[in-house]
């Protein structure tokens, strides 16, 4: 039986003992959990498609100048396409 099997095993075994209001605390806890998960995809996803759309924007000489700026002064970032990703 591989880990992930024998992990999902004990914690059935552990659900199966908890009284019932605990078990809808804990399906509350699974939705919130997969419900997080979806959002952060779909805000993953929703950058990306938006890349296209910003680039006409985002790549202009004012923008270059400030870009120079954070990068040169701050230290922070040292390409600029990953301060283009944060939300990726």
């Amino acid at each position: 039986m591989n880990s992930g099997t024998y992990s999902e095993t004990k914690l059935i075994k552990k659900i199966r003992n908890l009284p019932p209001d605990k078990i809808t605390e804990v399906e509350d806890f699974v939705d919130f959990l997969l419900a997080k998960s979806d959002r952060i995809l779909l805000s993953r996803a929703a950058a990306k498609l938006s890349e296209t759309a910003f680039a006409k924007i985002w790549d202009n000489d004012e923008d270059a100048d400030y870009d120079q700026l954070y990068n040169s002064e701050a230290g922070f970032l040292s390409d600029i396409s990953l301060s283009r990703r944060i939300f990726v």
